[in-house]
């Protein structure tokens, strides 16, 4: 069995797990997100955003789009935009070629593939998170803590809320 199949497995059982837990107010906080690391930073994604994740082996470029896009897969017979969020954010990245995995975040009917360089799996973070207090970043909603690190948790509601990812707003040619 491969990462992605048992990442996927592991994401379904958290889900199912959260379902049929009772909601208790005085429970303890403690929560579950599907980790996933990209130039030494941890992040994180809620069960119910994270819609897949694969391995990368074909990617195609698309011809005039912005550097953050890396290029289009194909994934459960779709067509997706692959980004890479460093650069979306405008900071310096190396090449696709070292990012041999992707997740795919989605919300309502949108989805966007995310590179990643690897997947830490479904895990539960110390407590709840807090409102994310740093610099302006599209998608990052709220901070985390995971054994003393920070966890940089990402919204797919605010990510592809950002007109740059909006089809009918963006024209890639040059």
């Amino acid at each position: 069995m491969t990462l992605i199949t048992r990442v996927a497995i592991e994401v379904l059982k958290a889900r199912a797990k959260d379902l049929a837990r009772p909601i208790d107010e005085s429970a303890d906080k403690r929560f579950s997100l599907t980790l996933f690391m990209r130039q030494r930073n941890l992040y994180g994604a809620r069960l119910g955003e994270i819609e897949g994740a694969g391995q990368l082996r074909e990617i195609s470029r698309v011809p005039g789009a912005p550097p953050w896009i890396a290029g289009a897969i194909y994934h459960r017979g779709e067509v997706l935009t692959l980004i890479d969020l460093p650069s979306f954010w405008g900071e310096q990245t190396r090449g696709v070629a070292d990012m041999p995995t992707y997740v795919v975040l989605g919300h309502g009917g949108a989805r966007i593939g995310v590179l990643v360089e690897s997947l830490a799996g479904v895990q539960e973070v110390d407590a709840a998170p807090v409102p994310y207090r740093g610099v302006e970043r599209v998608g990052l909603a709220e901070m985390a803590q995971k054994k003393g690190e920070p966890v940089l948790v990402l919204s797919s509601a605010l990510l592809l809320s950002d007109p740059r990812l909006k089809s009918e707003a963006t024209t890639w040619t040059r």
